[in-house]
């Protein structure tokens, strides 16, 4: 897994212990979708130290904050798609 649960719980705003197991499998969620949605593996896109691209990182704390704030399929109010969601992972589509 590539995210750091510290950078997970400051991007979520979190200072307790209690759901950190749930993060994580929020995480791996997240860079499972990630990849998916790039139409590569991570691997391909880490740099030599095996770190992702920072817009990358970034957006998958997006993703990660979206999923734990708002953990219901249904919800009773208009979303939004998030404008620097896309301008940070467009460049690393592949098509």
């Amino acid at each position: 897994m590539y995210l750091l649960l510290e950078d997970i719980k400051k991007q979520c705003i979190i200072e307790h212990d209690e759901d950190d197991a749930y993060l994580l499998k929020i995480a791996s969620a997240a860079e499972g979708g990630m990849a998916s949605h790039i139409g590569q593996s991570l691997e391909d896109v880490v740099d030599e130290n095996g770190n992702l691209p920072t817009p990358l990182y970034q957006a998958l704390l997006m993703m990660v904050g979206e999923m734990y704030n708002h953990r219901e399929v249904t919800v009773s109010y208009q979303q939004y798609e998030n404008a620097a969601f896309r301008f940070l992972v467009q460049p690393f589509i592949k098509y």
